[in-house]
């Protein structure tokens, strides 16, 4: 069964140009859930001094 499994995750095992776009893949989805979590927090951090104003702005009156 594990082996199955294993032959049937790498069909071309031994074709380094599958392996490698296979990594490739990966490594792309995974920068780009980085790069997209980056830029979620400079947003948020840009956002989040504006809203604190005024919401203490509304606070103190």
């Amino acid at each position: 069964m594990n082996g199955q499994i294993f032959i049937f995750y790498f069909p071309n095992f031994f074709n380094m140009t599958s392996l490698v776009y296979h990594c490739l893949k990966i490594m792309w989805v995974f920068w780009l859930k980085i790069l997209l979590l980056f830029h979620l927090t400079l947003l948020y951090l840009h956002l989040v001094p504006y809203c604190f104003r005024y919401w203490t702005a509304d606070a103190f009156k």
